[in-house]
């Protein structure tokens, strides 16, 4: 179960890197596929980011919180949509 802290959409609908890989895990599990390492999902976002699908920032969460990235759609929702359900997987 996810916190309100991990949890973090920012009000530029940013996902931080660890809600991420948590939902896409959780994705993973219900098709029953054997999720991808932390690590190859990192290097997707990041490949993803330098393609302009994303957009990644590295940013301070503040005292206690330490530094992390935010990830940010930066096409259309509904191309994303699009193609998830055209796919036979979903």
């Amino acid at each position: 179960m996810l916190s309100k802290q991990r949890l973090r959409i920012h009000k530029s609908d940013s996902l931080v890197n660890t809600v991420v890989i948590l939902l896409y895990k959780t994705i993973a599990e219900r098709l029953a596929s054997e999720p991808l390492t932390e690590d190859r999902v990192y290097r997707l976002l990041k490949e993803q980011s330098f393609l302009g699908v994303t957009e990644s920032n590295h940013t301070g969460g503040g005292q206690g919180e330490g530094s992390y990235l935010e990830n940010r759609l930066l096409r259309d929702r509904k191309i994303l949509m699009e193609a998830l359900n055209q796919s036979d997987r979903f």
